[in-house]
């Protein structure tokens, strides 16, 4: 593999009882400033880097409780269509990502005699379902949803109400749904880690023959989930790198 950037994310918690995430951007770009996630001649343009997200460390602290840490890659993804103001909450997308068998709605690549995910039924956007979207100047904003469905969901947590900020029109919506959903290029739901209560605890095995977790495609953020049980934890230290195979 040829390593072309790493990163290093820190800690991170909450109050006990309010589960929190860690998201994982996916690689920022050789150019300097960050690459603009759109289609272009009706391709991904971030395809093209072939930067998979590779995660190598992920060192996790649990108080008196022991917690479940999800591993959570992206179901779909969505083209946002129209400009969205910073402070807004209501985005518009040209299809559902959570639509698989909706015709143009499934965005990863299918064999040529495949029009849908052939295990996971659709599986519309609604209520408490994760998204990260590409703001104006290249960064993810993640959040949960809020209400609203199909192509008309509204976030729980408002665009940065920065000066100049917002999203534009073409950005891209990764969609990761909630911990118990299924991957759809994969037939099996998001991953599960257990931590053991009191202790600081390295949950990815590490390997010489390589990375311990991988995004499933090029240009894939990778989110971080923790349900925080009871007794506070954190994310300790997040590593990794980003490669083309």
């Amino acid at each position: 593999m040829m390593t072309l950037d790493t990163f290093v994310l820190g800690q991170k918690t909450a109050s006990a009882d309010t589960a929190f995430t860690h998201l994982v951007p996916p690689w920022r770009g050789s150019g300097g400033a960050p690459l603009a996630y759109r289609v272009v001649g009706g391709r991904p343009n971030w395809h093209g880097s072939g930067a998979y997200t590779h995660i190598d460390s992920l060192v996790y602290t649990s108080a008196g409780t022991a917690h479940t840490v999800t591993v959570m890659r992206p179901l779909n993804w969505a083209i946002v269509n129209g400009d969205v103001a910073a402070n807004a909450t209501a985005v518009t997308l040209h299809t559902d990502p959570g639509a698989y068998s909706t015709s143009g709605s499934y965005k990863y690549p299918l064999p040529p005699d495949a029009s849908s995910p052939s295990q996971v039924a659709s599986n519309a956007i609604a209520a408490n379902d994760y998204v990260a979207v590409q703001l104006r100047d290249g960064t993810w904003h993640l959040s949960t949803i809020a209400s609203g469905s199909g192509t008309s969901p509204v976030l729980t947590t408002a665009i940065p109400n920065i000066t100049g900020g917002g999203v534009e029109d073409g950005a891209i919506m990764f969609f990761f749904g909630i911990t118990t959903d299924t991957v759809p290029q994969t037939g099996q739901a998001h991953v599960p880690l257990l931590t053991v209560a009191s202790t600081r605890q390295e949950l990815l095995a590490s390997s010489r023959h390589g990375p311990s977790f991988r995004s499933l495609n090029p240009g894939d953020p990778i989110l971080l989930y923790s349900n925080n049980a009871t007794a506070a934890g954190s994310f300790s230290l997040v590593a990794g790198h980003y490669a083309k195979p």
